[in-house]
């Protein structure tokens, strides 16, 4: 008799951890449904870094630079065709 009474509680306790886990996968706490970092709309880009032209010493940004032979960088094509002799 006592098992009747027994049995519904340790159901009911089951039932509640189950359910307390799904939440936790629904709002991804879950660390293997882990959501990115949402980016921060007011912070500052990161700075670019300002190279040399190898020929005629301007300073540019890299993402602007030509890549020339043995790591040199250059302003634009025809410095690097005239420093490296193409």
């Amino acid at each position: 008799m006592k098992y009747l009474l027994l049995l519904p509680l340790v159901l009911l306790a089951l039932w509640l951890i189950l359910r307390q886990r799904g939440s936790h996968r629904v709002q991804g706490k879950d660390p293997a449904h882990h959501k990115p970092e949402a980016v921060d709309p007011t912070a500052a880009p990161p700075p670019t870094e300002i190279i040399e032209c190898a020929r005629c010493t301007v300073h540019l940004p890299r993402t602007d630079a030509v890549a020339g032979l043995h790591g040199l960088h250059y302003c634009s094509l025809a410095h690097r065709q005239d420093a490296e002799g193409a």
